[in-house]
């Protein structure tokens, strides 16, 4: 089959939204559909959001390309969604629920889930994950326009988003859709993973990440890896794809056992978490691999997000339940609309959500962060230094007058997420600590290159949503997008 794939948002080109077959659409194709969609607006008198010109520009390239299957995901929520414009699909698939996007879906996981509901469609079969399953209105929805509903059950043992979705896949390919495919063809299909989910740094990748974060191998730094090696590794492509062909637990194993032989933390995980549900889910896949061992983490957020969604990682990793939390280091993206390390500071104070262990721990990450790299910047003199360190000093100790601080992010920008990142590692390294960096999407290019991994095609240009929401205008009873 000949399969098109949507999806939204990119990490380093916008071509990977659109692909067929795995390949990311051309350039030039892009140009055209771009100049094609927004003029035909243009002679209609119609204003577009960024997502409905880009939904217009995947589905005109699917129709180009005579793709058999379309995979189509939902940018936000379902019922107002640019995608939702199709309105026969061959099968309707809601993997999860979770808190997100809170401002336009709602504040409840019920009011989130009638908007998801909005894709179900007359006499098409809907399958739900385990997550989704739990929330009555989507059998309601189901049952009102004749759709047959299918559930995937939980698996008790637990299991990270990617092998869930392994599992929802399987069922709408085999006993939904029935597709006549042979076993090593399913399995392949099935070994594509979406960039960043749990990403495992391999040993090639720690030999350059260390080099770049200014550490050198022990030994071992000029080895050639066999053939062998190589075709074991969780290897990414060049569409920015990932294929498991040894299974997460072998390319954990793999990762820890070579970093061994080199300068480098006891390990590096990379995931594009950016709200509970994402986090307690990644911390899960964390709890099972490294157990016991410490965790230091950079995160990064949109400004749409509240702080209070990093709470789970003090549920997990802090005090009391086993104090495994090494740092937390906030740090902003090169992205305008990047949470800014002044804005968390304002809602460490007004924010009633957030606990005073993630305060704590927010501070403490600051203030490390602070004294490190107001060290390395010429341009502080030195009378400027005594009274920034002094001041600094009692930083963590008076939540109360957070404000009176934010100077002093601005005066060394410690949120500069390369600068944190390289410090995080040499730190991590030291402490032989798990190092982990997750959050917003936006923050992910910067990872990548700080770290050196991942290569593949990025666009010179930023290409990408410039809003939080869709423009939206009342029609009725309800809003829908432009």
């Amino acid at each position: 089959y000949k399969v098109g794939t949507y999806t939204s948002p990119h990490i380093l080109s916008f071509r990977e939204r659109i692909r067929v077959d795995s390949q990311m659409i051309p350039e030039e194709d892009v140009v055209s559909l771009y100049h094609r969609v927004t003029q035909t607006a243009k002679q209609m008198g119609v204003e577009l959001t960024f997502f409905e010109v880009t939904t217009q520009m995947a589905f005109l390239y699917f129709s180009q390309q005579e793709v058999d299957w379309a995979v189509i995901e939902t940018g936000l929520g379902g019922r107002l969604d640019a995608t939702n414009i199709v309105d026969s699909p061959r099968c309707t698939v809601i993997t999860s629920i979770g808190w997100d996007h809170m401002n336009v879906l709602g504040d409840t996981l019920d009011r989130i889930a009638q908007e998801k509901a909005g894709v179900i469609k007359a006499k098409t079969p809907l399958v739900l994950g385990p997550a989704a399953a739990v929330h009555p209105c989507f059998r309601q929805k189901a049952a009102c326009v004749g759709a047959d509903v299918m559930e995937v059950q939980a698996e008790p043992r637990g299991e990270d988003f990617e092998d869930e979705n392994i599992r929802i896949c399987r069922v709408v390919v085999e006993n939904v859709l029935r597709l006549d495919l042979l076993p090593n063809q399913l399995k392949t299909a099935l070994s594509v993973q979406m960039p960043l989910r749990a990403h495992v740094l391999t040993r090639q990748d720690l030999q350059v990440a260390s080099g770049l974060c200014g550490l050198s191998s022990l030994r071992g730094a000029g080895e050639k890896r066999s053939k062998d090696h190589v075709e074991k590794e969780e290897r990414s492509t060049e569409n920015g794809e990932t294929r498991r062909e040894t299974g997460r637990e072998d390319g954990v194993k793999d990762a820890r056992e070579d970093a061994s032989a080199l300068l480098t933390p006891y390990a590096v995980v990379v995931d594009v978490a950016h709200n509970e549900t994402a986090i307690e889910r990644f911390l899960q896949f964390l709890e099972h691999h490294y157990f016991g061992i410490p965790v230091r983490v950079v995160v990064s957020l949109t400004k749409e997000r509240s702080v209070s969604v990093l709470q789970p990682l003090m549920n997990y990793l802090s005090f009391p339940r086993n104090n495994r939390l090494a740092r937390l280091h906030f740090v902003e993206a090169n992205h305008e609309r990047r949470k800014t390390a002044v804005s968390v500071l304002e809602e460490l104070e007004t924010d009633n959500r957030v606990t005073s262990e993630l305060r704590t721990a927010i501070l403490a990450g600051l203030e490390e962060q602070f004294r490190v790299l107001s060290e390395t910047r010429a341009q502080t003199d030195e009378k400027e230094q005594r009274a920034s360190e002094k001041e600094t000093e009692s930083l963590i100790h008076v939540p109360d007058n957070i404000r009176r601080y934010t100077h002093l992010l601005q005066s060394c920008t410690a949120g500069h997420l390369p600068e944190v990142l390289r410090f995080a590692y040499r730190q991590a390294t030291a402490e032989q600590s798990v190092l982990v960096a997750c959050g917003s999407f936006y923050m992910m290019k910067e990872v990548i290159e700080t770290l050196g991994f991942l290569h593949g095609p990025v666009d010179e240009i930023d290409v990408n949503e410039r809003c939080v929401t869709p423009v939206a205008v009342e029609t009725g009873s309800e809003k829908a997008p432009l």
